[in-house]
């Protein structure tokens, strides 16, 4: 079944705002909040779309939940990294 890219768009944008409430711990409840807000949702569509946002399932407080890469909690050693490689690539 295709669906036209406004659809896609909208039903993505409400998957980005559940995420970042940082609640939701499954595919079905994600599922279940779309169809709420009147999108026509598969659990396979919900699948697709984490992938494409690149969500994860992180433990949070004993509990999974879904992230988005921003919304994760960076790292020192991550920190020094990113400065080696941009400092690295300055030099480059």
């Amino acid at each position: 079944m295709a669906e036209g890219g406004g659809v896609r768009s909208q039903r993505r944008r409400e998957l980005l705002r559940l995420l970042h409430e940082g609640r939701i711990s499954s595919q079905k409840e994600l599922v279940d909040s779309l169809r709420a807000l009147g999108h026509r949702v598969t659990q396979a569509t919900v699948s697709r779309d984490l992938q494409a946002v690149g969500a994860t399932k992180v433990r949070v407080n004993g509990s999974f939940v879904y992230r988005l890469a921003d919304d994760l909690p960076r790292s020192t050693s991550a920190d020094l990294v990113t400065r080696n490689v941009a400092r690295i690539l300055d030099d480059f």
